[in-house]
């Protein structure tokens, strides 16, 4: 942040999306960002600096903001097992997936 300072560049912020069950929050953020990173926005996020991550949501055709978690579990963009993934199946009760 300190060297867009010095850059005279000023980051902004803007609210994307609302979620309403708060712990959902993460799993959000995350697809926000792959949304990102797919779309080319320029993001200052740690996920940036994954290039593994990078290419695989610019390669992918996912809807990120609309495919259903599961799939992007299967596409390892979430862990099956990850807090993310434990907070879905604990708030998604509709879930798909086997307990």
């Amino acid at each position: 942040m300190q060297a867009l300072v010095e850059q005279g560049v000023k980051p902004s912020m803007e609210i994307l999306y609302s979620v309403r069950t708060a712990p959902l929050v993460l799993e959000w953020e995350q697809r926000f960002i792959c949304h990102g990173i797919q779309q080319g926005w320029k993001l200052l996020n740690w996920e940036m600096m994954d290039e593994a991550l990078v290419a695989r949501a610019r390669a992918t055709r996912l809807d990120f903001l609309q495919a259903p978690f599961e799939i992007l579990v299967q596409h390892h963009f979430f862990a099956a097992n990850g807090l993310v993934a434990f907070l879905h199946r604990w708030h998604q009760p509709d879930s798909l997936w086997v307990y």
